[in-house]
This record gives C-alpha cells, structure tokens and sequence, in this order.
C-alpha cells in the first residue's frame, strides 16, 4: 500500500525451493529510488550500473495504485500531500509574522515641549516593554495611548480560512469527502453517513486493485511453477464482511415469511453473524405455548410481581412439565366431574318428591 503515495511500490519475492516446490519465503519492500520507467511511462525497470535492465519475472510484486489519472509516477497521493504541506507551511509562517506585528494594538508615546533627550529615551523604552511588562514608569506630563485596528481580525482570519482550505482538499484527495474528519459547518448525521459512503468506495476500489496485483504477481507464479501454466488461476479478494442491521433483518422476514417467502436458515444466520448451534449446545428458544398463556392470564390479572413465587415458576417451566407435575392433582377432580356430568335423576322414595343427584 506504499504505493498509495508514491504511484507504485515494488516488492522483491524471495522464493523457497526445498523439498522439489516454490513457495514464497518473504517479501522485501525495495527503494522506489531502484526503479525507474521507460520512456513511455508505463514499464517500469530496475536500475543498475550500466543503465537499466528489465525486471526478472516471477521476482517482484509491483503495485499500482491508481489514485487520479494519468501516469503512474504522476498517479501518487503524495504529489498533491507535498503541495498541501508547502502552501500550508508557508501560509503558518506568513501567519506568525501577522501575529507578531499586529496581535498587540499600537502604542504611541506623548511627550511635552520641555522633555528633555533622557525623557525620550524612558518613553521609548516604556513603549516598546508596556505591552509585554504590563506596566510602564513615566515623567510627569508624558502619557502612552493603545491604537487598536478594528480591521486587524478580519484579516488574520484570511489565513485560517486558507488553512481550512488546504485541510479541505486534502480530505477531498485522500478520503473523497471531508465529514469524516472535520464537523464543518453545516455537518449532520444523515450528511456524514452519505459522506461515509464515499469513504468506503474508494476503500473498496484500494482493495480490487492490490486483489489484482497479488493474483498477477503472487497467485499465478506460484501455480505456474508448481504446476505449470494453465488457463485459470485462483483468486483473491479483500473485502470487509457485510455488517447488516439486525433489526431490520427482523422485520423484513416477519412482514414477508408470513406471506409465504422461503428463506433458508443459514443465510439468516450469516445476516445476523450468528453460528448454528451444535450438539450439547445451550440454545435459546421460544416458549412453549402453556407457559406463553400461564403468563399471559397472569398479567391480564395482574396477580404476579418481579417477586412473586408463582410467576417465577410459571418462568422456568417449559414443554409440557407442568401437566406431568400438577397430573397426581387434577386427574381426580376431572374424573369426578365426568362421573356427575353422566349421572340421572331418580324419585326419593320418601312421601315428599325431592329429586336427588344418582352418580
């Protein structure tokens, strides 16, 4: 990625041979100032003593990176970084003399008619010192006044204007926008996410362009001296895994799975980042539908509290385990109501017609 600022980055790929292969041992990043260009401009060759040579194949990792157009030794953020730092250094410079020579208001010395050469001398000295002593010692009859330049602000802020500028253009240059790295003055959320968005483009384009560097210069050599030449080769992509919000995720498959859309499960879970579950794993579920009501009629109620026994029970139950538990209790009440609810209605045999219950 040096070769961000400089137009290209050459690497010189050392290779291990043992054991009847070639793999790559190390990468050794070498001074730009090795390599030079062909009168084209565009190959790029090695400098030696008698001149230069063409670079060995299957020796250097050479990258391009194309950050404006035009030719490679030209193509270099850091041709527009110098300019910057120039203009800059040079307007902080122009703008500590402006300080110096007119941060502090004017001060004149008064004098009478009658000071004598001696006087003169205490006045001027009182002058220049009063501004930083803060006090000054005078004859009688001589007074220092403060002239203040109103207009003496407005143009010290030409020069942060211009440095404001500068910084400006070279967030434009490297980040292609500049609410990432400066509020400005009308920045907001929504206009720093857009300008975001930028940012995350050209770190895109960075990534496509080393992925290709590695695949021509990396990935091919090893394959072809491993296993010769062949029409395809393996590739190499760098990219950032896709953050995608979660919530969103949810109320899109809530509004259309009930509507019939089949979405397999593994790619909601590589949505959400989530991994699926192995055996033995604790996992968290639903709850089942007796406990869901139990709780429901409890709040409808509104019998049951953070602390209520009860409630906490109803809370840990899952699946059916209540009506194993509480089986022993209710089965002898439900069989007595099925054996009233099959009786009839008989004559008492006494004189007065009572009509009593037969189980």
């Amino acid at each position: 990625m040096d070769a961000l600022g400089k137009g290209f980055s050459a690497s010189e790929l050392l290779w291990e041979t043992s054991e009847r292969q070639w793999m790559p041992k190390a990468l050794k990043w070498r001074d730009p100032r090795w390599f030079d260009f062909d009168p084209t401009g565009q190959r790029l060759r090695l400098r030696d003593a008698d001149g230069h040579m063409e670079l060995a194949a299957y020796k250097f990792v050479v990258h391009r990176a194309q950050a404006k157009s035009g030719l490679t030794m030209r193509g270099g953020l850091a041709r527009c970084a110098a300019w910057s730092w120039l203009f800059k250094n040079l307007t902080v410079k122009d703008w500590a003399r402006f300080i110096d020579a007119y941060g502090q208001p004017i001060r004149l010395g008064f004098y009478g008619p009658a000071a004598s050469d001696e006087d003169l001398d205490i006045l001027h000295t009182a002058v220049g010192n009063v501004a930083a002593d803060a006090a000054a010692l005078l004859p009688e009859g001589m007074r220092i006044e403060f002239v203040e330049d109103r207009s003496v602000r407005a143009r010290s802020e030409i020069y942060l204007e211009f440095l404001r500028y500068i910084d400006e253009r070279l967030s434009i240059a490297v980040l292609g926008q500049t609410l990432t790295t400066e509020s400005g003055g009308t920045g907001s959320y929504a206009l720093g996410t857009v300008h975001n968005l930028v940012r995350h483009d050209i770190e895109a384009s960075d990534a496509a362009q080393l992925a290709e560097t590695l695949e021509r210069d990396v990935a091919v050599p090893i394959v072809a001296l491993n296993n010769g030449r062949r029409r395809e080769y393996p590739r190499i992509r760098i990219e950032r895994a896709a953050v995608h919000d979660g919530k969103q995720v949810a109320d899109v498959l809530s509004a259309l799975v009930p509507l019939g859309l089949r979405v397999r499960e593994s790619d909601v879970r590589e949505r959400l980042g989530y991994e699926a579950p192995a055996a033995g794993d604790m996992v968290l579920a639903a709850p089942s539908a007796a406990a869901a009501a139990a709780r429901l009629r409890l709040a409808t109620a509104n019998t049951a509290t953070d602390d209520d026994p009860l409630a906490q029970v109803i809370d840990a139950i899952d699946g059916g385990t209540w009506q194993r538990l509480a089986a022993p209790l209710i089965e002898p009440v439900l069989r007595r109501a099925r054996r009233t609810r099959t009786g009839c209605w008989t004559k008492s045999p006494q004189r007065t017609r009572r009509w009593t219950r037969r189980p």
